[in-house]
């Protein structure tokens, strides 16, 4: 194992993509912004690359247990994996601790936040009290802190940030109501409840239609758009993976984007930034920040024990009174989430340039 680079100052331990899911995408923009901004840093990827393979990230994990043992840098960043890859992220931060450097964790999983988990407290204990805890917004600060007394130090990152800047509002000339959802098609991001819910508003306007996007993450996930396109026809669209410009094009096809998410890592959903900008109201369950990303003027947080379709119908009886004025209210929520991030941004800069 080569020792750092002269003159690095920061680990930076992450998954990169592939493959593309909300937690690489944020760690391949961070890191860019730290390049970009002339801080020296050695990268780790622990993702589990395109085919994945326990032996490949394990191999991973040691390079990066490795360099922490020898590299002179003074600063360890590090994105909490999930689940039992956490594991790994405990002993990083062992050693980093025993190596006296200062440690910075990326928190991407609302699953240890919503209610206690013992690897957390655990990682949490290790990295000490001096450790900086990365959040996507101050409500999951805040809720972390009151899970787990050892976690002193949060400062607010959101993943506004890996939006393209390209998505605009797009005016819809056309008088139908469109729906739209679009994630990893899984039964826990929402998919049924999606379906469930476009039922029952088609019932109040029976030329509503549902526009869905994303890959499907699941079998049975095939099997409900399948019965999805036959129960509705030509009301009911698939647009399979849009990447790039074909979210400009998504966005601009629909007028309310619906995101019904269970998900217990839920923390932010980088599709409700992505629909803001494009001017499209968000309704979603009310998880972590989502909230707050939403605001007043984004669209609607229904409450996580609420009845979806209810909500929703009654948030499109207000849309549909000023249709404009909603598409206008929610690109103007995402600038202000904008703002925020610039000061974000400035401070997490500084915050590494200290501590670095």
């Amino acid at each position: 194992m080569k020792r750092s680079a002269p003159g690095t100052v920061l680990i930076f331990v992450g998954p990169l993509p592939p493959p593309i899911h909300g937690q690489s995408v944020a760690t391949h923009a961070l890191r860019d912004l730290l390049i970009k901004s002339d801080v020296r840093i050695r990268v780790i990827d622990n993702g589990p690359g395109l085919h994945g393979g326990l032996i490949r990230r394990l191999i991973r994990e040691g390079k990066a247990h490795l360099l922490v043992i020898l590299s002179p840098a003074r600063t360890l960043y590090t994105s909490v994996n999930s689940n039992f890859g956490i594991f790994a992220t405990i002993l990083l931060c062992l050693i980093a601790r025993l190596r006296r450097k200062r440690i910075m964790l990326h928190h991407h999983s609302y699953r240890y936040i919503g209610q206690s988990g013992a690897l957390m407290a655990i990682l949490a204990r290790v990295s000490g009290p001096a450790a900086t805890h990365i959040v996507n917004c101050p409500e999951m600060g805040r809720q972390l802190k009151a899970q787990y007394s050892t976690v002193k130090r949060t400062l607010s990152y959101s993943n506004v940030g890996v939006v393209d800047r390209r998505l605009r509002p797009v005016s819809r000339t056309q008088s139908e109501l469109v729906l739209g959802h679009m994630s990893n098609l899984t039964q826990e991001k929402g998919l049924n409840r999606t379906i469930d819910a476009f039922r029952e508003v088609r019932r109040c306007w029976p030329e509503a239609q549902l526009r869905l996007a994303g890959p499907c993450a699941e079998v049975s996930a095939e099997q409900t758009i399948a019965n999805a396109t036959a129960e509705f026809g030509a009301a009911f669209h698939y647009d399979g993976p849009v990447y790039g410009d074909d979210k400009q094009k998504f966005f601009s096809r629909i007028d309310v984007f619906v995101f019904p998410s269970l998900y217990a890592v839920e923390t932010q959903g980088i599709v409700n930034l992505e629909a803001l900008a494009c001017g499209r109201p968000v309704v979603a369950f009310a998880q972590c920040c989502i909230p707050g990303d939403i605001g007043n003027d984004g669209g609607h947080a229904v409450p996580r024990d609420a009845d979806f379709s209810q909500a929703l119908i009654e948030y499109l009886h207000r849309y549909l009174q000023d249709r404009s004025g909603a598409s206008r209210r929610a690109r103007q929520q995402f600038e202000t989430i904008l703002q925020t991030h610039a000061v974000e941004r400035a401070e997490l800069l500084q915050d590494l340039g200290k501590r670095a």
